[in-house]
């Protein structure tokens, strides 16, 4: 798009950032069949992620979560 000549004086190629593709295996998550479950477990442990001593005893297995989903 930047390529475009409507954008000939603003846009320098050389300027932009680029990188190499990304592969498809970046999105592989996207082609998964999840449940409901699932994406509440996805969620809760997302949320752990910053609770870090109770996703440490998540993952040792010393607790487990004590509420129940809506």
């Amino acid at each position: 798009a930047l390529a475009d000549p409507y954008f000939e004086g603003l846009a320098k190629l050389e300027r932009e950032p680029s990188c190499q593709p990304i592969t498809k295996m970046e999105f592989e998550f996207e082609r998964r069949r999840v449940t409901k479950e699932d994406i509440r477990d996805l969620i809760f442990r997302e949320i752990l992620e910053y609770h870090p001593q109770l996703l440490k005893d998540y993952m040792s297995g010393t607790e487990r979560a004590t509420f129940l989903y809506p």
